[in-house]
């Protein structure tokens, strides 16, 4: 007896699954960063170029389904994980990676020797399988730490200036100031639990000088993006100086408030019988 059923449906879905794998796999070969999956025995199932380059583990080895300790064991021969003082501290932290990493919440920067930076994160993966994935940060980190020392150094520059200074963004937030500025207002912004604004700068300085109708134009010129020049006005403190206030438009739509002491405290003379 010979008899046929028809299989286009099945065919067809095999053929949609072999493509859909095909596709996979070649994005999964271009990524940058290192993937490995490891299933629910902690076998390493699947792993893509970049894990090798990154690591420095051959192929053949991750292609024998090591398990995720002797992984991360080789991780530590080839100098490419953070060196510990011990074999066993090494994986009782690895235990400590793998259950948050089954929670999804191991997310780690690993700084190495070599000057090399990378980012580590655990994701939980369906039937209980496992996804570790290593990224090459050190670019990033590099352009992060140069730019912290610029900044650094801009901080220290700004002290030298014999002006106080005080830079707030479009929207009145403060960006920068400098020694000068703490030493005039007796004021600083860095230590204030709430985030500094120009309001809370206004405030201050109202209290500090005498009433005047300079701080509705300088309120305008700082909030406000329709006058962009260069200002200068007069101010007098309470306590007799007098002070130069300066406003100077800055690249971004920033705005940088100065103030410089132009005449020492004026001594009221009592009048003569």
């Amino acid at each position: 007896m010979f008899y046929a059923t028809e299989a286009d449906a099945e065919v067809s879905a095999q053929d949609a699954r072999r493509s859909f794998v095909q596709t996979f796999s070649k994005t999964f070969a271009q990524l940058s960063t290192g993937m490995a999956i490891f299933d629910h025995n902690r076998k390493l199932v699947l792993f893509n170029p970049a894990l090798s380059e990154l690591t420095g583990l051959t192929p053949d080895f991750l292609s024998n389904q090591c398990d995720l300790f002797s992984f991360f064991d080789q991780l530590r021969e080839h100098h490419v994980a953070p060196l510990r003082n011990t074999h066993a501290s090494w994986h009782i932290q690895n235990e400590e990676m793998l259950q948050q990493a089954l929670d999804g919440t191991y997310d780690e920067t690993w700084s190495l020797p070599t000057g090399v930076t990378y980012k580590v994160s655990g994701r939980p993966h369906p039937d209980g399988a496992l996804v570790v994935l290593m990224e090459d940060i050190t670019a990033a980190i590099s352009v992060t730490r140069r730019f912290r020392s610029e900044l650094e150094q801009m901080h220290s520059v700004l002290d030298t200036v014999e002006k106080s200074l005080i830079l707030f963004s479009p929207t009145g937030h403060l960006r920068l100031h400098n020694k000068a500025y703490r030493e005039m207002w007796k004021s600083d912004p860095d230590n204030c639990f709430a985030e500094f604004t120009f309001r809370d700068a206004l405030r201050h300085w109202k209290e500090d000088c005498l009433p005047s109708t300079v701080w509705d134009k300088l309120t305008k010129r700082v909030l406000s993006t329709s006058d962009r020049s260069f200002w200068s006005e007069t101010l007098t403190k309470k306590t007799g100086e007098t002070i130069t206030l300066e406003v100077s438009p800055v690249v971004g739509g920033a705005t940088l408030v100065s103030f410089l002491e132009t005449q020492e405290a004026i001594k009221v003379q009592p009048a003569a019988n």
